[in-house]
């Protein structure tokens, strides 16, 4: 298969740029039909067999709710661990689609979200780099309210579910009670403390992405039916300074 990277990655750009960015309860934007759906059946396609993935509760673990989590970062070692075929593809969309070009236009879409969450933080953004993480999620108990890890700037969440049968099992996102609390990361809540404002639909080739600062809660309701498979690409950008 020929695959055009540079064509998905401007269609991503011009779905996101489309596709409102919404202030409420913190800055967060949902976005359908995100890449080309050949693109799409190509990234189903290269997903890496189960034994591919380590589990994440190590270093991404600080509430106890990532048991049930396993990733892979797409870096050099981990692409060369793959067949000829995946590396190829994953190569391809860390470098050409969901490089530092596309970090730039998402700088540029999400300015003043991205501005006022430095002026809270009273420094400029400096230096930042990009990073893709592909998790595979088999847990029935949720993830509990965060903002996600400090050096986060921007989280996109690319997922990749082959069907909408589980349509009700995208990432949540939360209001606190209190409503001078504030976290900029790291700590995981318990749910008393927080109104559950909306899920974004778990459906294929569609992304949730939001402005990462100290009020982007933000997680996983429990599955109603146990156990469930999600299938998501992560892409960041984090500051580096």
């Amino acid at each position: 298969m020929n695959i055009d990277f540079d064509r998905a990655r401007t269609w991503a750009e011009t779905r996101i740029a489309e596709t409102e960015l919404r202030a409420d309860p913190h800055w967060h934007g949902w976005v359908g039909d995100v890449f080309p759906p050949d693109f799409f059946a190509a990234i189903r396609a290269a997903l890496p067999d189960d034994d591919a993935y380590h589990p994440l509760s190590a270093d991404w673990d600080p509430a106890g709710d990532y048991a049930a989590r396993r990733g892979l970062v797409i870096d050099d070692a981990a692409i060369g661990g793959l067949d000829a075929p995946r590396a190829a593809f994953w190569r391809g969309l860390r470098e050409r689609t969901l490089g530092p070009a596309f970090g730039e236009t998402l700088l540029r879409i999400a300015h003043g979200p991205v501005a006022a969450r430095m002026r809270a933080e009273q420094r400029p953004l400096g230096g930042w780099r990009t990073s893709l993480l592909l998790v595979r999620d088999r847990g029935g108990p949720g993830v509990l309210p965060h903002t996600s890890d400090p050096p986060n700037v921007l989280t996109l969440l690319f997922y990749l579910p082959p069907d909408a049968g589980n349509s009700g099992q995208g990432t949540a996102i939360y209001a606190p009670r209190d409503p001078s609390m504030r976290c900029w990361g790291g700590r995981h809540h318990d749910r008393g403390g927080f109104d559950h404002v909306w899920t974004a639909p778990f459906l294929p080739n569609s992304l949730f992405w939001f402005v990462k600062d100290d009020m982007s809660f933000h997680g996983v309701e429990p599955a109603p039916h146990g156990e469930t498979v999600r299938d998501i690409l992560l892409f960041y950008i984090k500051r580096t300074d």
